[in-house]
């Protein structure tokens, strides 16, 4: 069985059940088993969490980022294709090239650090991502940028069109090459208040980044970078350098400024139809954003902190990181958001640049597993069929028959059974009779009135005795036909008579005439059933004493009252049993 079919009839052949676990499945027996029982069970809540889509910025690019996911996934590598056609020039290695690079290529790992060719690809990479987790039902309710990914932001919002979109980011990744090429970017785990004061004894370099309470990032020259880096590092302060070699949201962009300021001017910009936070203020950005926008984007500090904040919100949230690696799911978890439910990687980072297409399965997955819907139509490969698979375990409910609770004394319902003693429930299809000895009940016969339908085998004893003794008591009785010989009239009460000892006929034909003498019965009183009452006379078919041995025949009759006081609502029914005889 291929587990791609089997995926795919748990995904689309099963009822929703409370609890959800979603693993990736390759094949490979003895890996497939640990994922699966390494998957984490979870019981969604009764709304799903609000999904934020977060995009990284400069230095996340890798050579192969999307080599897998350009060989495997369509909306992913149409993506790829389109953006190739607004980047490429005709000239040098094409986008498509370093994103589908050997991870080893030397070369492509060397123009993916300039940013005239790693910007483009990293924007492109992180909008196939966003795309495809979209085309699978995946729906954001926040976005969010850090600086370079505020463009993919603003594209997945409709802030700007992808056209609009690539200008910008063309312009503003050639421009950052010319004229902060030489300089470096310098991740610090400083406060932005310890991080200013350090500025102040170094005043070549700028404030680049606030990306949480202690993680700052300075940009600037070189030689400045590397002063800084040695004077932490004696203090015992570990700095990281970003891959990228430009100085961004620092005085070197300066040049760079008044060319994409008239690119953005040229550029249509709408409000964000999906909540956008950007990095410039940390807060909702709720205008088109225009030229000034995108010029102080690039020369300002990016307020990552701030606006990750705003973009999860109040209620439960999930974070993903639509891009290469994992660097602002990290920054997210060490900022504690209570609201903070999962921070998901839909990308592999590029120390594992293999499993592309796993990383993004894992990740809706995960999403799933939240109650977030997902689109199985659009998931699934085409040519999935439905296999058939084990059934689900039972799942384990207490099924004891408790003894019915006792009648507190003087509160029985029924004048025919003792306080403490509960009344027979038609309702219910199993009772175990129990017999006990009373005194006969002494019967008001004056009482009787109206007439009495009397049913009964031809010939009867039983039924000319119960006949006259009604006469008797006041009562006018009528037979079968006559009933139904004149329907509209209702009678006072009914009486049927069932066979009485051994007939000598075949069992089954006697209950099934006896049945169908039933029907005949409620036939004739349907219309005035409901408010009428029904004795069933039996003989023989109850087993009072141990020594008795009742007709089957006889006792098959006692469940035909019980069904028609459930077809008849109001009907009032009691059998009663006499001995074998006639």
């Amino acid at each position: 069985m291929a587990p791609a079919d089997a995926a795919h009839t748990l995904h689309t052949g099963r009822a929703t059940l409370p609890y959800r676990a979603a693993a990736v499945i390759t094949g490979a027996v003895e890996t497939d088993g640990r994922a699966l029982r390494a998957a984490p069970r979870r019981r969604p809540g009764p709304t799903p969490p609000r999904i934020v889509l977060a995009f990284p910025g400069g230095g996340a690019q890798y050579a192969g980022m999307g080599r897998e996911l350009c060989a495997e996934e369509e909306e992913f590598d149409r993506t790829v294709r389109e953006c190739a056609g607004l980047f490429d020039d005709g000239t040098g290695t094409g986008l498509t090239a370093l994103i589908t690079a050997d991870p080893s290529d030397e070369h492509a790992r060397r123009l993916l650090r300039d940013p005239a060719h790693g910007l483009p690809a990293l924007f492109t990479v992180s909008l196939a991502t966003a795309r495809t987790l979209r085309s699978w039902g995946v729906e954001p309710d926040a976005v969010v940028g850090h600086s370079l990914g505020e463009y993919v932001a603003a594209v997945l919002s409709g802030a700007l069109s992808l056209p609009d979109a690539a200008t910008l980011v063309a312009v503003r990744s050639r421009g950052m090459s010319r004229a902060a090429g030489g300089g470096v970017m310098l991740t610090v785990p400083l406060t932005e208040r310890q991080t200013l004061a350090l500025l102040a004894e170094h005043p070549g370099l700028d404030l680049a980044a606030v990306n949480g309470p202690r993680s700052c990032v300075v940009s600037g020259p070189s030689p400045a970078v590397a002063e800084v880096e040695r004077a932490l590092t004696a203090r015992g302060e570990r700095a990281v350098r970003l891959s990228l070699d430009a100085a961004a949201h620092s005085r070197l962009v300066d040049p760079v400024l008044p060319e994409l300021r008239a690119a953005a001017r040229t550029v249509r910009a709408r409000v964000p139809g999906i909540p956008l936070a950007t990095t410039l203020t940390g807060k909702l950005l709720d205008t088109a954003p225009d030229a000034d926008h995108w010029v102080a984007h690039l020369r300002s500090t990016v307020r990552f902190s701030d606006a990750l904040a705003t973009a999860l919100g109040e209620g439960p949230a999930v974070l993903v990181q639509a891009g290469p690696g994992g660097a602002l799911l990290q920054l997210a978890r060490q900022q504690g958001h209570r609201q903070l439910l999962a921070t998901l990687a839909a990308f592999p980072d590029r120390e594992q640049p293999g499993g592309g297409r796993a990383a993004l399965l894992a990740a809706a997955g995960e999403l799933w597993t939240h109650g977030v819907p997902l689109d199985a139509a659009a998931l699934h490969r085409p040519g999935r069929r439905r296999v058939t698979l084990p059934g689900l375990p039972m799942e384990r409910r207490r099924l004891w028959i408790d003894p019915p609770a006792v009648t507190p004394a003087g509160t029985a319902s029924d004048p025919g059974h003792s306080a403490g003693q509960a009344a027979p429930d038609e309702s219910e299809p199993f009772q175990l009779p129990v017999w006990r000895r009373t005194p006969p009940v002494e019967a008001d016969r004056s009482a009787l009135r109206g007439r009495w339908l009397v049913a009964g085998p031809p010939g009867s004893p039983s039924s000319e005795r119960v006949r006259a003794a009604l006469v008797a008591a006041g009562a006018g009785t009528v037979t079968l036909d006559e009933a139904v010989r004149d329907p509209g009239t209702p009678c006072e009460g009914i009486v049927v008579v069932g066979p009485s000892g051994d007939t000598g006929d075949d069992p089954a034909e006697t209950v099934s005439a006896s049945v169908l003498h039933y029907a005949e019965v409620a036939r004739a009183a349907a219309s005035w059933a409901h408010r009428t009452c029904l004795l069933h006379l039996s003989h023989n078919a109850q087993q009072v004493e141990s020594t008795d041995r009742p007709a089957a025949h006889a006792a098959a009759g006692l469940a035909v009252p019980r069904v028609l006081a459930q077809e008849f609502p109001g009907l009032r029914w009691r059998s009663v049993d006499l001995p074998a005889g006639p």
